[in-house]
């Protein structure tokens, strides 16, 4: 998995075989440059990961909210069925 900042929280993306089986394509197929050289003003790793990786629908399954000090994320174990999805979430006490 790949981690990226956004403001103040902090997800995760799956990379390699795992990435092309869940979205279709392989990770990279939209960088124009090097992996986050070509940033817009004011956009974070998040926002220019989607804008470039990604189509519109694709789905994202959680991450870290490093404010309030919890995360959430579901491993989805299966693409085609969501029936056996593991959901973890907590909270830094």
């Amino acid at each position: 998995m790949n981690y990226y900042q956004h403001h103040d929280s902090a997800y995760v993306c799956d990379t390699g075989n795992d990435f092309e089986e869940m979205y279709g394509h392989m990770l990279g197929n939209g960088h124009a440059g090097g992996m986050m050289d070509d940033m817009y003003n004011g956009e974070t790793q998040w926002m220019h990961h989607k804008s470039e990786e990604h189509d519109e629908d694709d789905e994202h399954f959680g991450g870290f909210d490093m404010g309030n000090h919890s995360f959430s994320y579901t491993f989805r174990m299966n693409p085609d069925d969501n029936s056996d999805d593991l959901h973890f979430q907590g909270i830094k006490q």
